[in-house]
């Protein structure tokens, strides 16, 4: 890569939970995700080809490796080059492949290397899958339906020889800098005070204990379903105040909602049926905690800075739930 190509960036919060240990040469392989893209008919090698070098090219966390500094990890944002596409024919071992052997998505990222891999198989005469193994330090559940609407217009214009769209994607460092840039702003004093806002919700309330096999559920209905949800919990458990969490897309920026990159964050939910609530009553108080809780900025992973998030692969700390995209689907991809 020719000198001048790289580009160091602020972290992002994801980064920060995702982060590899000080002396790690590896990403954590527990946070690979993986999705298969299933292609028919002739393959148009040369529009795979280009497509996936458009979509590197315009999205810049698709070309983001990481480093160590003084400061703590930290991204570094490479010049565009070909995507590392692989192919295989897979006829004669489809069952290995539709249930993915370990390698795929447990092999290690090294820190140097864009976390990054696409496997294509061929699984019939005219049927092949793509598959995207990546890393959740870059990559969140809305950003797969960006990459997967984008990757299927670019590869279906580019097969009927339509040039792919111009249009620039917002740039993954320019929001990195950004969110630092406010983070500063904000100062010590503005954190602590945002620090205070959760500290004063979550005083007092203990983690929800959910029976082991109940620690799996995930809703995304929201509000009115996250009551519904409560009080399933107050019924198992028998507390009538609690902490639950949710993972939040965290796009209101504009733009940010065709940004490939890993911008989510964790809020806490107090959840309170102290004083047996009738339903609309319990809908009315979790509506109005969800809306509170949703629109606090002024500090990134309230949990970690209240010392509740568990280290990666704890089993302890607030059961977790996921709030909508929006629009019910993969950052609008169908």
């Amino acid at each position: 890569m020719a000198d001048g190509a790289l580009r160091l960036v602020a972290p992002t919060p994801a980064l920060r939970y995702y982060r590899p240990p000080p002396d790690a040469t590896t990403l954590e392989p527990r946070f690979h995700a993986s999705v298969v893209v299933r292609l028919t008919g002739p393959l148009g090698r040369a529009a795979l080809g280009e497509g996936l070098r458009v979509l590197v090219t315009r999205h810049e966390a698709l070309r983001t490796t990481f480093c160590h500094t003084a400061m703590g990890p930290a991204q570094v944002v490479c010049a565009p080059a070909d995507p590392p596409l692989t192919e295989a024919d897979v006829r004669r071992r489809l069952q290995e492949y539709i249930r993915p052997p370990a390698e795929l998505t447990a092999r290690l990222f090294p820190l140097t290397e864009v976390p990054l891999r696409l496997p294509l198989a061929r699984t019939g005469t005219e049927e092949r899958r793509l598959r995207w193994v990546v890393h959740h330090a870059l990559f969140d559940s809305w950003s797969m339906g960006v990459l997967l609407k984008e990757f299927l217009a670019h590869y279906r214009a580019l097969t009927r020889g339509v040039p792919p769209s111009a249009e620039a994607a917002q740039s993954w460092s320019g929001f990195c800098t950004r969110s630092a840039d406010a983070a500063r702003r904000a100062g010590g004093a503005g954190r602590e005070r945002a620090v205070e806002f959760w500290r004063g919700r979550v005083s007092g309330l203990e983690d929800l204990r959910l029976r082991e096999p109940d620690r799996a559920r995930r809703t995304s209905l929201f509000p009115l379903f996250l009551a519904a949800l409560v009080a399933v919990a107050h019924a198992d458990t028998g507390q009538p105040r609690f902490l639950l969490s949710a993972s939040v897309a965290t796009r209101a920026e504009r733009g940010t909602d065709r940004l490939i990159g890993c911008l989510g964050n964790r809020l806490p939910l107090p959840c309170d049926l102290s004083g047996d609530p009738s339903v609309r009553e319990l809908i009315d108080r979790t509506s109005r905690m969800w809306w509170s809780c949703y629109g606090q900025g002024g500090v990134d992973r309230p949990l970690s800075a209240l010392n509740r998030f568990p280290e990666p692969g704890s089993r302890t700390g607030p059961a977790g739930i996921t709030a909508p995209c929006g629009s019910g689907t993969w950052g609008g991809a169908e």
